[in-house]
């Protein structure tokens, strides 16, 4: 009856250990993805608020009103504001760099695509952009500025979006849009997802044989 009863303590000091071990490990992976990912957005958000300062300083705000069709990357000003956006995109190495503003039937139209034109993604002006990102856009048309927070799963991929308000004096006229590639990042959250368990698993029994061996 001695020897069960010590067998049964070692059994649940074990387990013990092993749950302790197991939370431990989970929240030190979660803690340290979690730095990873805060500081990721820190960097994204301070990269944006660069490129925000630099494209307001050069940006042409007539080219919202000039440049409406197709036709318009023709205009002197679609011309300057695309070679502008164009090297901005380059030097920084965002995944895209554009302007858009809303049609009279309330759509987002693209108005400046930072991309090359051969680009198969380029946009001409007034392409209508997703309606999946109208909410986000309409938010920065009122003046406010929607900051990278979360992976956004889109037809592109996974991404990190920036919508920042254009002013013509103190009138919203239109939104850059600003997007970063977001796929390593959700690819290491979805590993450390995957693997986690495994890892909880290893150590809760490399926890059971130690604390069985101690006991």
């Amino acid at each position: 009856m001695k020897n069960t009863f010590w067998k049964r303590v070692d059994f649940q000091v074990s387990i013990f250990t092993a749950a302790i071990v197991a939370a431990l490990t989970f929240s030190i992976f979660i803690f340290q993805y979690q730095i990873t990912y805060r500081d990721t957005l820190k960097s994204l958000n301070d990269q944006v608020e660069s490129i925000y300062s630099y494209i307001d300083e050069f940006l042409d705000t007539t080219t919202f009103d000039n440049i409406s069709v197709r036709e318009d990357i023709n205009n002197p000003e679609y011309i300057e504001m695309h070679d502008l956006f164009r090297q901005v995109k380059e030097v920084t190495g965002v995944m895209y760099l554009y302007t858009a503003k809303q049609n009279s039937n309330g759509e987002f139209i693209y108005v400046i695509d930072g991309l090359n034109s051969d680009n198969p993604s380029f946009r001409y002006p007034g392409d209508l952009i997703e309606s999946e990102i109208y909410p986000d856009m309409q938010r920065a048309l009122s003046g406010e500025k929607v900051l990278p927070d979360k992976i956004k799963d889109t037809e592109w991929g996974k991404i990190f979006i920036t919508y920042l308000p254009i002013y013509d004096d103190a009138d919203v006229i239109g939104v850059i849009g600003i997007e970063f590639e977001a796929e390593h990042q959700y690819m290491t959250y979805r590993n450390l997802r995957l693997l986690l368990p495994w890892f909880i698993l290893l150590f809760s029994l490399i926890a059971s044989l130690i604390s069985r061996a101690l006991f």
